[in-house]
């Protein structure tokens, strides 16, 4: 059960950069 405010962020950090940070 994720957030929405998490899913954001973490869907906005792989989109982002895949694989930049891990």
């Amino acid at each position: 059960e994720t957030p929405a405010v998490v899913k954001s962020f973490y869907d906005r950090r792989i989109v982002g950069c895949p694989g930049g940070e891990g």
